[in-house]
């Protein structure tokens, strides 16, 4: 069976596209680093946020800087976290009443308007009622009112620094000090801004992406590159699947064995053991 696309996960399926794929430890380290020097802090961001906390895409390009603090664990240790809401205002600036196609020359970026994917939002399943299996997790006043919410009912908690990860809590102290200079202290652009970011880091970075036919990724091969770095760290799958907000605990099955792939690629690479994307 094929390590990334195989098939016997029970209610996962692994993804078919390339561009979807975990990367490899090397090639983490890789984008990594190219992310920590690239000139633009936005830019920046981008890599370490998707490869520290594992956002969706959708998320990141919401994330206003109220999400971002510190609590104490039980141990009286700080940790840095990322709280998703359950429902949010968007000021994304693309698309809203200007259109897609921007026939006025208006600055999309400035309209304070939502942006598309919120202006095309399907909100039938998120709110309360609507459906049969009662997944909803917000009321249809609150639908009418905001632009956003998570994929899920479960995606709307905490996503804590990554652990034993120094350069984790850096970027956390790094996403709330660029959001709160941003006017609406949220992302300042739209979901292809970021796809077009990453391909930027992806450029600087010259990955070797061993199993792809293109030198493509998405931002959700670094989320799942995420979930094995959570496999490597030897985080319990519980611990893993409440970090992640998954709630199916197959896809973890399928993390374990990618795992052992990046492993195995990493020796071969005669690549540091060390979980940390900055050790040399």
């Amino acid at each position: 069976m094929n390590k990334v696309t195989g098939q016997g996960y029970g209610r996962y399926t692994p993804p078919k596209q390339e561009k979807r794929h975990p990367l490899t430890r090397r090639d983490t380290r890789k984008l990594y680093q190219a992310a920590c020097e690239y000139p633009d802090r936005e830019t920046e961001l981008v890599g370490r946020v998707l490869l520290d906390y594992g956002l969706r895409v959708g998320e990141l390009a919401h994330t206003c800087e109220a999400w971002i603090g510190t609590e104490y664990n039980q141990e009286g240790g700080e940790l840095w976290r990322i709280s998703i809401p359950r429902i949010e205002y968007c000021y994304g600036g693309k698309g809203g009443s200007a259109g897609h196609q921007n026939a006025d020359g208006a600055n999309l970026h400035k309209t304070d308007e939502s942006c598309s994917y919120c202006v095309d939002r399907n909100w039938e399943a998120k709110i309360n009622g609507n459906t049969e299996s009662a997944t909803g997790w917000v009321t249809e006043e609150e639908g009418k009112k905001y632009d956003w919410a998570p994929k899920s009912r479960r995606s709307a908690t905490k996503v804590w620094q990554f652990p034993n990860i120094e350069e984790s809590a850096e970027t956390a102290r790094l996403l709330k000090e660029f959001l709160s200079a941003q006017k609406h202290r949220q992302w300042p652009h739209g979901q292809n801004a970021i796809r077009n970011r990453l391909n930027k880091l992806v450029e600087a970075a010259d990955l070797n992406l061993p199993d792809r036919v293109h030198n493509r990724i998405v931002p959700h091969a670094l989320r799942h590159t995420y979930g094995c770095r959570l496999v490597e760290a030897s985080i319990g799958e519980g611990a893993a699947m409440k970090q992640m907000r998954h709630q199916n605990a197959d896809i973890f099955h399928w993390y374990s064995d990618v795992r052992d792939a990046r492993v195995i690629s990493a020796m071969a690479n005669a690549v540091s053991e060390s979980d940390s994307l900055l050790h040399e």
